[in-house]
């Protein structure tokens, strides 16, 4: 009986030694378990956003990539650790916390679709609530006219468009988050430049960070349930967690000249009874209905940097203008973007941005 249990005991530790063996030495598996953006948990996502932003030397900005979320306020996002709001979304926080947080960040208006006209003109220009490309076609100049004149290029990548340039809502693709459609002189790019979003493995966004052509400026909205505007704000947060360390990963990050701007479109219009849809925000101060969260990540930036200055997104697109070298402001006249760029850590006194 004793040499039985002894023989089961050896045969049992080789089964062990065989399998953990296997285990180890399997490049899928490892590979999968340790690489994969698509299945990283929660701990390698925060492990790569602490690496994001290391206080690295700035270079000469080529890519900026805008990821833009819907309908959230502030403090909806962003919590004191521990709080309920940092547990669950906490990839949000923890990148606000390891790269660049803007703190007094407003919308330019309720509803959506003028920030995102907005942000890309430098003016609301009139519209008002959520009407289709069709009913308010925009004759404007556009940051992606000025990228074309500066020899750059653009794309805009939207989740489940079914269709490059749809120009229409379609599922859970909703056309007043994308500008794109809206602007007339864009009419002739806009069924090679305003594009689905594709998966973290394949399509148009997949191909250009794998393949080093990545836009000058990128921007990407996730679709009406990614976004936070439709689903809780942590399935948002969940889906950042997927598609940041894709771009942070990617072979142009890496170089030290991509920029990542990450902001919500407007905040929560319950938080201020009586607001109509149309109502401004204020430019001078801050109202819990505007506040909306907004990070900043990039390879200079020190962790733990807070921009506590007022700006909305109008001050964004100087930003993005500033880095990438595109000439004068667009729409009304505001102070002196550079100086955000500085506090930063995204250029150096008297370093020009490239463009």
């Amino acid at each position: 009986m004793r040499r039985a249990r002894n023989t089961a005991a050896v045969v049992l530790a080789i089964i062990s030694v065989v399998i953990a063996s296997w285990l180890f030495a399997s490049p899928h598996l490892t590979d999968h378990a340790h690489h994969s953006p698509a299945r990283s948990n929660v701990h390698d996502t925060h492990h790569r956003s602490s690496h994001a932003c290391r206080g690295a030397a700035p270079r000469p900005t080529r890519h900026v990539v805008w990821i833009w979320f819907e309908n959230a306020s502030y403090d909806r996002i962003i919590g004191a650790p521990g709080s309920h709001v940092a547990r669950t979304q906490p990839y949000f926080n923890q990148v606000a916390r390891d790269c660049a947080s803007l703190e007094s960040m407003s919308a330019i208006q309720h509803a959506s679709l003028g920030n995102y006209i907005g942000a890309v003109t430098g003016s609301p220009a009139g519209i008002h609530g959520g009407c289709s490309p069709t009913q308010c076609p925009i004759d404007r100049m556009s940051v992606f006219d000025r990228v074309t004149e500066a020899g750059g290029s653009w794309r805009s990548y939207q989740e489940s468009m079914p269709r490059p340039c749809v120009g229409k809502d379609a599922g859970r693709y909703a056309v007043r988050h994308d500008p794109v459609p809206y602007l007339t002189r864009l009419a002739a790019d806009c069924s090679s430049s305003d594009l689905p979003l594709g998966s973290l493995e394949t399509g148009a966004f997949a191909a250009a960070l794998d393949g080093a052509t990545l836009p000058s400026l990128a921007m990407i909205t996730p679709d009406l349930c990614d976004d936070g505007h439709d689903c809780a704000a942590a399935h948002a947060d969940a889906w950042f967690a997927r598609w940041l360390p894709r771009i942070t990963d990617s072979p142009a990050y890496r170089r030290g000249d991509v920029v990542v701007i990450v902001t919500w479109d407007e905040g929560d219009r319950r938080r201020a009874p009586g607001v109509s849809v149309n109502t401004p925000c204020p430019r001078t101060s801050l109202r819990a209905d505007c506040h909306v969260a907004t990070m900043v990540v990039a390879p200079s930036i020190k962790p733990g940097t807070t921009v506590t200055q007022h700006v909305d997104h109008v001050d964004l697109l100087h930003l993005t203008q500033v880095l990438l070298r595109l000439g004068a402001p667009l729409g009304e006249d505001r102070s002196p973007a550079q100086p955000l760029a500085h506090e930063l850590g995204l250029t150096r006194v008297g370093q020009r941005s490239a463009g």
